[in-house]
């Protein structure tokens, strides 16, 4: 049976996560950032093709609310999207903190989106929509990793 597209899909749950990048991305610091210069090709690309696939793919699922495995994505979406929002302010707004400049700190953006990818994809109860969004963010901090140069390979 083929997914249908709905109006109460999961989709609704990324706008907050689109409102914050585009209101707070271009006012991130770009310390520490080298380039995507020494970043393959391929890592790039199949990031991009799961970032494509990872926040098209909500259309899919169903908002859900009714049973036990969707109201922990609920509790895990709200959670991890306050988690993700919070992991930016040092960088913002203290940006020479030994935090903002660590590996774990220049990273949480990076990874902090399992959490509320994984609460999508209870409440969507899409297991392989959480398969691609663990392999998104596996790929998403690797790219980050490489342009940050904190493997030692950029």
């Amino acid at each position: 049976m083929m997914p249908k597209l709905q109006l109460l899909n999961c989709f609704w749950l990324l706008l907050p996560i689109f409102v914050w990048n585009a209101v707070f991305t271009a006012r991130l610091p770009q310390a520490g950032f080298k380039s995507d210069a020494g970043v393959p090709q391929s890592v790039l690309l199949a990031e991009q093709g799961l970032r494509i696939a990872v926040f098209i793919w909500p259309l899919l699922l169903p908002l859900r609310w009714q049973d036990q495995g969707s109201r922990a994505g609920w509790v895990l979406f709200a959670v991890g999207t306050l988690v993700y929002f919070v992991s930016w302010l040092p960088l913002l707004y203290l940006p020479e903190t030994a935090w903002s400049k660590s590996a774990v700190g220049l990273l949480a953006q990076a990874y902090t989106p399992l959490l509320w990818l994984a609460g999508i994809a209870l409440i969507g109860a899409s297991w392989p929509y959480a398969l691609a969004s663990l392999l998104f963010v596996g790929v998403h901090v690797y790219h980050n990793i490489l342009a940050h140069g904190l493997s030692g390979a950029a």
